[in-house]
């Protein structure tokens, strides 16, 4: 079965949100454009493709960064970094 796990920790004067999963993870393709608009994986009809785009543009407007890293039937980990005093 699939898991979740999201962890919050502090390093620095940062403060890091990790949200990981153990399911079929992404090819290189797929994380090369994981926050291209419009991209998607979904059949025509079943999504946008806008999602993970927009989450990026929030995410830079808040001065925070956001990484994705991902192996193929292991899993994905998005890790969002924010400065402490937001």
């Amino acid at each position: 079965s699939d898991l979740i796990r999201i962890a919050l920790t502090e390093q620095d004067e940062k403060i890091v949100l990790e949200i990981e999963d153990s399911g079929i993870g992404m090819d290189s393709q797929t994380l090369d454009n994981v926050f291209t608009p419009f991209f998607t994986t979904k059949p025509v009809g079943k999504g946008t493709g806008l999602g993970l785009s927009i989450s990026y543009a929030i995410i830079q407007n808040h001065n925070a960064d956001i990484q994705v890293s991902s192996e193929l039937n292991k899993g994905t980990c998005f890790t969002l970094t924010f400065d402490k005093d937001l």
